[in-house]
């Protein structure tokens, strides 16, 4: 009949055949303390191999470490560490590990955890944890205070409002014209000649 696969699976299930193809993302991904703990490169390399699902091959999604380098792109290092990654953190999980060598060039296999196994049946993992949801910096940092009541009668010590210490270790009361403040900024004789007089003594 010259269907694919594709079409014929989503012809016995009553869904439409013809169609743009996209890539699926859940919204419990994205936001997921998983996703966000991922670097901008291991974001794209998740795009790249959930982009080779298309309903039927989960479980054998072919993706090589050349050949995500040149998708990316980046260098075949980088593309190593990608997969290391995305296996670590849960999003995907490798079927068969590939080899490249003269006589057998086979790259690996892998599924995605939130998607059913389509090879061995086995219903999505999601082994990275969906349930335990990314929570910005700024709300990490926004905590209630709550109030301290301060009262001297609690603790049972009272402060002066009256009697201040003096340097002679008398106790001596405040001025009611000049403050601590303007004393500091004083002359030095007219600092002095105000203590002689006192806080009580006629201007």
């Amino acid at each position: 009949m010259g269907d694919t696969a594709r079409e014929n699976w989503r012809r016995k299930r009553g869904r439409k055949a013809k169609g743009s193809r996209f890539v699926q993302l859940f919204h419990y991904v994205l936001d997921s303390d998983a996703w966000h703990g991922l670097s901008a490169s291991a974001r794209a390399g998740y795009l790249e191999i959930a982009r080779l699902y298309d309903g039927t091959n989960n479980g054998a999604l072919c993706m090589s470490v050349r050949r995500l380098a040149e998708r990316i792109p980046c260098s075949i290092n980088t593309a190593a560490k990608i997969l290391r990654d995305l296996d670590d953190a849960g999003f995907i999980r490798p079927t068969r590990l590939g080899s490249y060598d003269r006589k057998n060039r086979q790259a690996s296999e892998f599924r995605l955890t939130c998607y059913r196994n389509d090879v061995s049946g086995e219903l999505p993992t999601k082994e990275f944890d969906p349930r335990k949801r990314y929570v910005p910096q700024s709300q990490k940092m926004t905590t209630t205070v709550a109030k301290s009541e301060t009262d001297p009668r609690d603790s049972g010590v009272a402060v002066s409002k009256i009697e201040t210490v003096s340097a002679n270790g008398r106790p001596a009361t405040v001025s009611t014209t000049k403050t601590h403040i303007e004393m500091y900024h004083m002359r030095g004789g007219e600092a002095q000649s105000a203590c002689r007089r006192g806080p009580n003594h006629d201007q």
